[in-house]
């Protein structure tokens, strides 16, 4: 069943021009929107419903999945950290290494403004993910994660190989 509060939220949406799906699974209806980061991947937030209530839970499911636990507790610290900057929205992992960002809506939200504030959470959460996700990329990977090369040392190569040209074909040292 599709509940009142998936509606009004795709009402919205519509008249807003994001593109969505509309869901039910079991005794559950959602609206599932994505966007792309900078620097990363593509995420779906979901505005999940359960009742004809005005009861939605905004989650990011898997911004990042099966940290390693070496990292995991980097990652619950820049949480921690997140969570006192940022408001509306919590950063936080689950059991199996997972780090999600949720909200929820107060349950006696309004009918005439539910979709208008799931649609400002939605603009909100891609200004916080396209602002942050570097923080959790390095929380998450660390070191290890590549980095771009140093603009000197690349220049110091090709000048390295300007002097020292890199025979090619067999040929003797130009």
């Amino acid at each position: 069943m599709i509940y009142k509060a998936s509606r009004l939220i795709a009402e919205t949406f519509d008249r807003k021009g994001i593109v969505y799906d509309l869901r039910e699974l079991n005794e559950l209806s959602f609206i599932e929107a994505g966007f792309t980061v900078e620097g990363g991947s593509m995420l779906l937030l979901r505005f999940l419903s359960e009742s004809e209530n005005n009861d939605v839970a905004i989650r990011l499911f898997r911004i990042f999945h099966r940290i390693p636990a070496e990292r995991l507790a980097a990652a619950a610290e820049t949480c921690m950290e997140l969570n006192e900057k940022i408001r509306f929205f919590k950063f936080c992992l689950d059991q199996e290494g997972s780090l999600h960002m949720e909200a929820d809506l107060p349950l006696e939200t309004a009918d005439d403004c539910l979709g208008l504030c799931c649609y400002e959470l939605f603009v909100r959460a891609m200004q916080i993910l396209n602002a942050e996700y570097a923080t959790l990329a390095r929380a998450v990977y660390g070191e290890s994660r590549p980095q771009k090369p140093d603009p000197r040392e690349l220049l110091g190569a090709l000048r390295a190989l300007r002097e020292h040209p890199i025979p090619l074909n067999g040929e003797a040292g130009a």
